[in-house]
């Protein structure tokens, strides 16, 4: 009998939970290790590609992450009619937007500027209170690789272009930084980043918008030390969860984990279960 002990239903429940920590807690550690060598990445190219020469516009259309957090040094002429608003992104606390212009570029190609933040209620591009230098500009900045909307999966769910939010039959929002998008909303062909404006790219004696900052390294995230406590649970489980079972198949009266009712065998003799006189 001893054997079937823990073959009982909860001891059953109980294999296939810990069979599942043993696959799961494996692949998480292994996912935390991988977001670790992406943070690592990510870190080294901010700290050493801003060092190299800025990108002229006949760099841009490269490879996006070849090109991400490279400096970018371009002329052109801004097209406000073809704004549109990453909606929504904070700053210091309050909720707002931030505006994406294309930038028509002195070879006739464009590129998508991100100008900067505006407040959650200045909602209606092109934006008069953050309207752009009009003519010919010198524009500085970051280039950040553009988020695929597609494979983020946003949908307005309308049917309309996914990442694409629509207000009175015309597209005024976008929910991801996607050039691509963008491209084919104003009739673009944009290259992959998004240039990340600096400061000083507004009319002058305008506040807005709000110059939003460079990428940063990741902070406050421990990538390595959660996939170091993930294995470390996977080891308690695999070395702990045996030596429970030995334990529990060589007590007699056991047919479930610790704790759970009704787990003792069911022949138990009725002059066992009398109190003593």
């Amino acid at each position: 009998m001893r054997r079937h002990r823990l073959l009982s239903p909860v001891w059953v429940v109980a294999h296939v939970l810990v069979a599942v920590v043993l696959v799961g807690f494996p692949l998480l550690g292994l996912w935390q290790l991988e977001r670790h060598e992406q943070q690592q990445a990510t870190d080294d190219a901010l700290a050493q590609r801003p060092q190299q020469p800025p990108l002229t516009a006949a760099q841009l259309d490269g490879d996006p992450q070849r090109l991400a957090y490279r400096r970018v040094d371009v002329g052109g002429t801004w097209q406000p009619r073809d704004e549109v608003l990453l909606s929504t992104r904070p700053h210091q606390g309050r909720p707002g937007h931030h505006v994406l212009t294309p930038l028509r570029l002195s070879d006739g190609s464009a590129v998508l500027v991100n100008r900067g933040w505006v407040p959650y209620d200045v909602d209606a591009p092109p934006i008069a209170a953050a309207a752009p230098p009009s003519g010919e500009v010198r524009v500085t900045g970051v280039a950040v690789p553009g988020r695929d909307a597609r494979r983020a999966g946003a949908l307005d769910g309308q049917g309309r272009e996914p990442g694409a939010i629509a207000a009175e039959d015309t597209v005024e929002f976008v929910s991801h930084g996607d050039p691509a998008l963008v491209g084919r909303l104003v009739g673009e062909n944009l290259p992959g980043v998004v240039v990340r404006a600096d400061d000083g790219h507004r009319r002058a004696g305008a506040s807005l918008p709000v110059t939003v900052a460079p990428p940063q390294p990741e902070q406050g995230v421990n990538h390595l030390a959660y996939a170091v406590q993930w294995f470390l649970f996977t080891g308690v489980v695999a070395v702990g969860y045996p030596l429970l079972l030995r334990r529990r198949a060589r007590e007699p009266g056991t047919g479930g984990p610790p704790g759970v009712a009704g787990a003792d065998d069911p022949a138990t003799p009725d002059a066992q279960r009398q109190p003593a006189p």
